[in-house]
């Protein structure tokens, strides 16, 4: 009975073992994303925001070679001004929220020598550079890709990059989660979005009851 008792006990711990090793070697391992209920008094506030700033990656990491060609990956660092469209229609105020933020994320971009490029990270949005973190959460930006091509973006459209964002609020705004989609006139895996009027973060801000 001893033995079997250690037999078991032996094949719980190697199975225990083997799912962590899978774990921590999984290549793609999962994040949490803030969830909308199905049902609930939730709130929406659409906002239209314009963009500017800079995309700066560490090129650190060597060449390295895949079926579609030479690939790098970098750790790269988003630093945007978000500034308010103005307007209640388009980019309606939500209490508690400026209507300027400042927007700062850091991850990694695998990048093509074509240009073909995909960043992912965490992102923050603050009141100005140097104030409290207001939404923390994940962001994913693609670069040398254009979705609107019905509207005439080429599907390997250059100097664009297109993605989304889903954050939570923090602190007094952790009943409100920020999700948008990003667009706008720039290079991954290094770039300048200049062209203000040429970048959008759109979406709605969800507010829980």
């Amino acid at each position: 009975m001893n033995r079997q008792r250690v037999v078991v006990l032996l094949g719980a711990l190697l199975a225990f073992q083997g799912a962590l090793a899978q774990a921590q070697f999984d290549p793609f391992p999962p994040i949490q994303l803030p969830d909308i209920p199905s049902s609930g008094n939730y709130c929406l506030w659409r906002i239209n925001k314009s963009f500017d700033g800079t995309l700066q990656s560490q090129i650190l990491g060597g060449r390295y070679q895949c079926a579609t060609g030479e690939t790098r990956h970098s750790p790269t660092t988003l630093t945007f001004r978000v500034l308010s469209m103005g307007g209640a229609t388009c980019d309606e105020p939500v209490p508690g929220v400026p209507a300027n933020l400042f927007l700062q994320a850091t991850g990694t971009t695998v990048h093509r020598a074509d240009g073909l490029a995909y960043f992912t990270g965490t992102v923050v949005l603050k009141d100005g550079a140097a104030g409290p973190t207001l939404f923390r959460g994940p962001m994913e930006v693609g670069g040398g890709i254009g979705t609107h091509q019905i509207l005439g973006e080429r599907c390997n459209e250059l100097t664009h990059i297109e993605g989304w964002i889903v954050a939570r609020g923090v602190g007094t705004l952790s009943d409100y989660t920020f999700r948008a989609m990003v667009a706008g006139k720039a290079d991954l895996p290094n770039g300048l979005a200049g062209e203000a009027p040429a970048n959008r973060i759109t979406g709605v801000i969800v507010k829980a009851p």
